[in-house]
């Protein structure tokens, strides 16, 4: 296939795929919309949170993309690496919407989950903080503390919840998903074999997922 070809294959599925994602984000905000003006318990006010930030996501691929198409007086210019960092960011957040909205958790189940978060959130804002030259920081009066309540929750969740899980590994602070990015994935019936790019984003989860729920928890004191 010569180059010529080439490119126009490659414009005319990356112009197919705009337009699949553009139809699915304007369905997406039709239910985003439509639960407007009706109270939630706290676990949808985080999901619907999260949703409104994907969608926020997918518009600002849609917005770089279109000023990137070329146009019928030269070539455009794509700014591939915000695509590409923008995508990545859709499918943390698609991920973790799903965790945190799966219907069949049980109360405990879910509470396990999120204090699992938390402790994961409250380590990783530690190590980013000692990395600054900066401080003292207010943060350290209090992360030992939080740190050490977390780690009790998570120990009696486990137990009532009867799961096999390692305690002294899930209170560590290293771990987001309860059964890694694969399992939340599954769980929200996604066909993890069919996707290629999950293997290389689990591994980046860890600094970036909780961020997308907690970011928004503080400002809009949801959690």
């Amino acid at each position: 296939m010569s180059d010529d070809r080439t490119f126009e294959v490659t414009v005319t599925r990356f112009t197919a795929a705009l337009s699949q994602l553009d139809r699915t984000m304007q369905e997406a905000v039709k239910v985003s919309e439509g639960r407007m003006g009706i109270d939630h318990t706290g676990r949808q006010n985080r999901t619907l949170y999260l949703f409104a930030k994907l969608i926020a996501h997918c518009m600002s691929i849609l917005s770089i993309s279109n000023l990137g198409r070329p146009r019928p007086e030269g070539v455009g210019l794509m700014d591939h690496s915000s695509i590409a960092a923008l995508g990545r960011v859709v499918v943390d957040c698609s991920i973790m919407t799903m965790y945190i909205s799966e219907p069949s958790l049980g109360l405990n189940d879910w509470k396990l989950g999120m204090a699992v978060l938390r402790l994961h959130e409250l380590s990783n804002r530690k190590r980013f903080l000692l990395a600054l030259e900066e401080g003292p920081f207010p943060f350290f009066e209090h992360y030992a503390s939080s740190r050490r309540e977390l780690q009790i929750e998570i120990t009696k969740l486990v137990q009532n919840t009867g799961r096999s899980d390692s305690v002294e590994d899930l209170i560590k602070g290293q771990r987001v998903f309860l059964d890694g990015a694969r399992g939340a994935a599954r769980e929200g019936g996604w066909n993890v074999k069919g996707i290629r790019i999950l293997p290389s984003i689990s591994v980046k989860l860890g600094s970036f997922v909780p961020r997308q729920l907690y970011d928004g928890g503080r400002t809009e004191h949801i959690l």
